[in-house]
């Protein structure tokens, strides 16, 4: 892996969704620690939407541990949320998030539309509308989307609440 660090100039952002086990997780954060990144968004995968296993319980112990407290953002959604956390209730789950190290935590669909954002210091309801059907890779689109406008210079909040929007937008717009 050194020898492709040694290729790369300048690294503004990075999004990183799903890590299969705990190997990939460890390289990951390998690479991480050689190099800087302004921005890491991370979208934590657990689970398919048919409820199958996406990443290892060691892999998810390792990404709380290890990956989260490099990263700048974390966007489980709320049944991801629970599973890291095992926590009931948003607001535990996100100073819980919290102490795993990211600066900014947002967990996205809760009660089907909202998102609540958290800082550190307090937590901001990101009112949304309700999607009428879930649609594979939304979490993603949602973090990558973040992640570009934090790179534009959009502010935290601001970012999120872009991100919102967008994806509202997006699912408003597919046709099945």
């Amino acid at each position: 892996m050194k020898e492709n660090l040694e290729k790369i100039d300048k690294v503004d952002g990075l999004k990183i969704g799903m890590l299969y086990d705990e190997n990939i997780v460890k390289e990951v954060v390998h690479f991480l620690k050689d190099i800087k990144i302004p921005y890491i968004v991370l979208d934590p995968i657990i689970r398919s939407s048919s409820n199958y296993p996406l990443i290892s319980n060691k892999g998810i112990n390792l990404i709380k541990k290890t990956l989260m407290p490099l990263s700048t953002f974390i966007t489980p959604n709320l049944e991801e949320a629970k599973i890291l956390t095992s926590e009931k209730e948003v607001p535990k789950m996100l100073k819980k998030l919290y102490s795993f190290g990211s600066k900014y935590i947002i967990i996205t669909g809760v009660n089907g539309k909202d998102d609540y954002f958290f800082d550190g210091s307090k937590i901001i309801l990101i009112e949304g509308e309700p999607f009428k059907f879930s649609f594979h890779g939304s979490g993603c689109f949602y973090s990558s989307y973040l992640l570009c406008r934090l790179l534009l210079g959009d502010s935290p909040i601001k970012a999120a609440k872009s991100s919102k929007k967008a994806i509202e937008r997006l699912a408003k717009n597919i046709k099945f």
